[in-house]
């Protein structure tokens, strides 16, 4: 699921849908923008990433809601060497 979690900010919720739909053993993969503390985008990303109004997925309370799921985090990805390029 690309970019989609942003706009999904009730993370359980989430999870428990997703479980529905993947097979036992399954593997989901997720793409979203992130941020460490529940509110406050940077200027840079409104600006020049995503203009407007946008909400970064708070990882600390998408991590608990992983925990509390059927899921595990395999590996997490820091991205942002790639916008830094631009």
């Amino acid at each position: 699921m690309m970019g989609v979690i942003e706009d999904l900010s009730d993370y359980q919720r989430v999870m428990k849908r997703i479980s529905k739909w993947v097979m036992p053993g399954g593997r989901v993969y997720l793409d979203f923008a992130s941020e460490k503390k529940p509110f406050g985008t940077r200027s840079f990303i409104t600006q020049y990433v995503w203009p407007g109004t946008f909400r970064l997925v708070f990882m600390p309370q998408f991590i608990d809601a992983v925990r509390e799921s059927l899921f595990e985090i395999i590996n997490i990805l820091n991205d942002r060497r790639n916008y830094y390029l631009w």
